[in-house]
């Protein structure tokens, strides 16, 4: 949970590496693609790094039981 929301809160967050450490490949691929591919304009990786953001702070706000039967046991994908 930690690792997770230390990784989301950093500047990695945009490129899905937090999603990529938590097993969520299909939506660490898109957060990848879409900062990749969008950085033609800046818009596109930003609103990557403010989900990251967002994901991280909440994933570092829950209980590591809660964290863990939301997103390691369960299937929920996104914040």
């Amino acid at each position: 949970r930690q690792t997770a929301g230390i990784l989301a809160v950093a500047v990695l967050g945009m490129f899905g590496v937090h999603k990529f450490y938590m097993g969520k490949t299909k939506s660490a691929l898109i957060m990848l693609l879409v900062s990749l591919i969008g950085a033609v304009t800046i818009v596109a990786p930003a609103t990557m790094l403010f989900i990251g953001i967002i994901e991280g702070v909440g994933y570092l706000r829950m209980s590591d039981e809660q964290f863990k039967a939301t997103y390691l046991d369960g299937d929920k994908e996104w914040f």
